[in-house]
């Protein structure tokens, strides 16, 4: 009677594809998924046709994913097998760095984003992030999505801010500071009725509806 290897709690059918067209490299990573234990028997697919046919008789539990393939773009492989099999774990392993590309990919279905200069002591810890729930995302990436972000955050919200008046800008000052209406009202010499309606008219030209979410969205423009 043959024996199985699988770890404890690993399903009999999971297994994992590496979507890779360098041999090389793909040997590579290959050995190390194996190495790992919890990944399963693992496939290699070196084009996204290639890849196409071997998902669609079955998903894996876990796909690792280069972005440059001989007959299109990684992110399509991602966005069909998230697709065919929504609680398959993916992981984007590639060369590229850059934001908008790893937003993309993020967007169709990815849990993490990782440079093929990776260490493989530091790429079985990603593997075991990854298996665990995480979101690995190389540090350099990570700072351009951050930064991507950032930009993103504040082109939405300065259109807004410049729609307040020079009055309303004022009293958001003070309100992000933490004074409260009365301290408003006795700092300019206004009404609590008064300082009552820009507040009022603050929030909704902001689309807030609290302070605490005022003072988030401020601080991230």
């Amino acid at each position: 009677m043959p024996v199985d290897f699988r770890p404890p709690g690993l399903p009999a059918d999971a297994w994992t594809l590496l979507i890779e067209d360098d041999p090389h490299f793909g040997t590579w990573v290959s050995d190390l998924l194996t190495k790992e234990g919890r990944c399963g028997p693992v496939r290699v697919a070196r084009t996204l046709q290639a890849a196409r046919a071997t998902f669609a008789a079955g998903p894996p539990m876990l796909a690792v994913i280069d972005l440059n393939l001989p007959d299109g773009s990684g992110v399509v492989a991602i966005r069909e097998l998230a697709a065919v099999k929504p609680a398959a774990t993916i992981l984007v392993l590639t060369a590229i760095d850059d934001p908008q590309i790893a937003l993309s990919a993020i967007r169709a279905g990815a849990h993490g984003y990782v440079v093929k200069n990776t260490s493989a002591t530091a790429f079985l810890q990603t593997i075991g992030d990854l298996l665990q729930g995480g979101s690995p995302i190389t540090a350099s990436v990570a700072r351009l999505l951050l930064r991507e972000l950032q930009t993103s955050v504040a082109d939405a919200v300065l259109p807004r801010l410049e729609a307040l008046s020079e009055r309303e800008a004022e009293v958001l000052r003070l309100l992000t500071r933490g004074y409260r209406n009365k301290e408003i009202a006795c700092e300019f010499d206004l009404s609590p009725h008064t300082v009552n309606a820009h507040v009022r008219s603050i929030y909704q030209k902001l689309s807030v509806n609290s302070r605490s979410a005022l003072r988030k969205l401020v601080g991230d423009a």
